[in-house]
């Protein structure tokens, strides 16, 4: 799996796309993090696959995770890249 962090200097630097996180079986170009902006919950996997969910949280504050694969999704969620 290619880095998609590659070309970039610092992971400090602002987001400069967002997609939208559906669920799936396939694994995902990992974002740097993601945001909810619509209520609701995620439930992902790590590249160690670990599952994670998160239950209702905060929105429109930007989570530091990076998921490899969106397996649920209630809500809205993007990942920032």
């Amino acid at each position: 799996m290619s880095d998609a962090f590659l070309n970039i200097l610092s992971q400090t630097n602002p987001s400069y796309r967002w997609v939208l996180l559906a669920a799936s079986a396939s694994v995902i170009p990992r974002p740097r993090s993601i945001i909810c902006t619509v209520a609701g919950n995620i439930t992902m996997e790590d590249a160690f696959a670990t599952v994670l969910t998160l239950t209702a949280p905060p929105v429109n504050q930007v989570i530091p995770l990076a998921p490899i694969k969106v397996t649920a999704v209630t809500g809205t969620f993007y990942g920032l890249y």
